[in-house]
């Protein structure tokens, strides 16, 4: 309950200063910006939020079919009936991974512990594969900004550390996995553990979960064949929603370059990560309009665009999401019959 209540007071606190924000501009500015965008460009901006789950899939299937085979269609099924689980519902997208475990192992009766663990290493990868593009991002966006100044020595800083970090926790797979295997790991786990999800042994109890769970992340698959696999899709599916950030600017008439644009879309993303808010409302749009202003854009365009770029997300998301979560409901409703 207090974890509610904190994430609701994270997210009223990162609207009203969003609100506070915007009037600091002039609403009227921001509207009548954003009125008059280009819907070619707001087209193109929507397409490349699609564009962006169809990578994001071929990831999930290419993942999935390392246990066995998995449709194409219902690969975008259980992802898109995830991603609208974690944009509807705040809890630090949690919810969206366990509703895709449970299609998974309805569909494949996989178990559900090896379902999760599947959608566990989806999200993790995502994670570090975005660090990745960030960092890379960070490191390109230095060339764009004039000589001297300190946001240049902030972007060297914030690029090194992510690339050094990625490659640090790709070498310890097999350390990790290593730890996971431990008798010892497993019946420590085993007092936090529901009986239901437990068995005894001669040692004692052990938690039954742990391996089918992390197996996906840490064992399946040689590091250095299937990271950088996994790693560089989920690097090209987040750099999808860095054209669609590009493409609503150019919509309200700012043309900047690709690669400050894009570390501006990756970094206010992880703002919202960090804020915790439901889908990052607030917390993502925040940062957005803030990293703009450090590249000198006209504020009331800048705000329009990052506006108009996020409803976009919004829209393709929960609208294909949604669509993913009425069939998964057909499917069910029909095979009750």
């Amino acid at each position: 309950m207090r974890r509610w209540v904190l994430r609701l007071l994270v997210l009223a606190a990162c609207l009203a200063a969003l609100g506070w924000t915007l009037a600091s501009l002039g609403p009227r500015r921001v509207v009548a910006a954003a009125a008059a965008a280009d819907p070619g460009w707001l087209a193109l901006s929507a397409l490349a939020v699609v564009v962006r789950y169809l990578v994001w899939t071929v990831k999930w299937r290419t993942m999935l079919r390392r246990s066995g085979p998995f449709p194409w269609l219902e690969s975008a099924r259980t992802l898109l009936a995830g991603v609208f689980v974690n944009l509807t519902t705040p809890t630090a997208k949690l919810a969206g991974g366990f509703v895709r475990a449970a299609m998974v192992h309805r569909r494949t009766g996989w178990g559900f512990a090896r379902s999760y663990g599947w959608s566990f290493a989806d999200q993790f990868t995502n994670s570090l594969g975005n660090v990745l593009l960030a960092g890379a991002l960070c490191l390109g966006a230095v060339a764009a900004l004039p000589p001297g100044g300190s946001d240049r020595g902030v972007l060297v800083g914030l690029g090194t550390a992510a690339l050094v970090g990625v490659a640090v926790v790709v070498s310890l797979r097999g350390w990790a996995w290593r730890q996971v295997a431990r008798p010892a790991a497993s019946r420590w786990l085993a007092r936090l553990t529901p009986a239901r999800y437990r068995t005894e042994g001669p040692d004692g109890a052990h938690a039954t979960w742990l391996e089918p769970t992390l197996a996906p992340l840490l064992r399946v698959g040689r590091t250095w064949r299937v990271v950088p696999v996994d790693l560089g899709l989920a690097a090209a599916s987040c750099s999808f929603l860095c054209v669609s950030n590009v493409c609503a600017l150019r919509a309200v008439g700012i043309e900047v370059p690709f690669v400050p644009a894009a570390a501006a879309t990756v970094l206010a993303g992880f703002a919202g990560t960090v804020a915790g808010t439901v889908g990052g409302i607030g917390a993502t749009e925040l940062a957005l309009i803030g990293l703009y202003g450090r590249m000198e854009m006209p504020a009331d365009g800048a705000a329009a665009g990052a506006l108009l770029h996020r409803t976009a997300y919004y829209l393709v998301s929960l609208g294909l999401g949604g669509l993913a979560i009425a069939f998964e409901g057909n499917v069910r409703g029909g095979s009750d019959a």
